[in-house]
């Protein structure tokens, strides 16, 4: 689904945002591109977060959604003043990418119980 949304993005996306909605929103097709990226990596990590909550550690999502906001603030006060849109949809791909990691090392890394006390 990812993988198709962003070669739609990228091959066809000046086309559908002019059918859609008007050619002033297809002059941005390269940031519709990148949301369509950013996206991909979300659903990603969305299927990564339902694995978490499974194994019951929701205390263990906190820090990478954290790190996350810190990283799209970071990127949005950077990039979004100087590029606009296109600043906002590369902060949004940056950040959905470090959510992703982050999420995979929470799944790789093994949590760490406290010995029950007798």
């Amino acid at each position: 689904l990812g993988l198709s949304g962003v070669l739609i993005g990228v091959f066809a996306g000046r086309d559908l945002l002019t059918l859609l909605y008007s050619p002033e929103y297809a002059r941005e097709d390269a940031a519709f591109s990148w949301l369509m990226i950013a996206a991909a990596l979300s659903y990603v990590t969305n299927f990564l977060g339902y694995g978490i909550c499974a194994t019951r550690a929701f205390h263990r999502q906190m820090l990478p959604f954290c790190l996350t906001i810190l990283v799209t603030v970071l990127c949005c006060s950077v990039w979004v003043p100087q590029y606009g849109i296109k600043g906002a949809s590369w902060s949004f791909a940056v950040a959905s990418g470090v959510n992703l990691f982050l999420f995979i090392a929470v799944l790789c890394t093994p949590e760490r119980h406290k010995e029950e006390a007798r």
